[in-house]
């Protein structure tokens, strides 16, 4: 009886699925972009304070890096 009503239903989730990834999946991608540089960052504040001597060249990389995360924040 309702044997009828399954590929019907099959088709409406599949659409609403692919309607929520191409609303979400961008989000999502820009999301773990940020995180992806947050953690650059705090990879290079870690290898920068291991020896507790900031080189020059150390903190240059740090202030690329933060800039780096404000312009994708934005």
């Amino acid at each position: 009886m309702y044997e009828e009503f399954i590929p019907l239903a099959t088709a409406i989730v599949g659409l609403i699925t692919t309607l929520l990834a191409a609303k979400y999946g961008v989000k999502y991608q820009q999301a773990k972009s940020k995180i992806g540089k947050l953690g650059e960052l705090f990879d290079t504040v870690y290898e920068a304070a291991k020896d507790d001597v900031v080189t020059e060249e150390e903190f240059q990389s740090i202030v690329d890096k933060v800039k780096a995360l404000v312009e994708k924040i934005e």
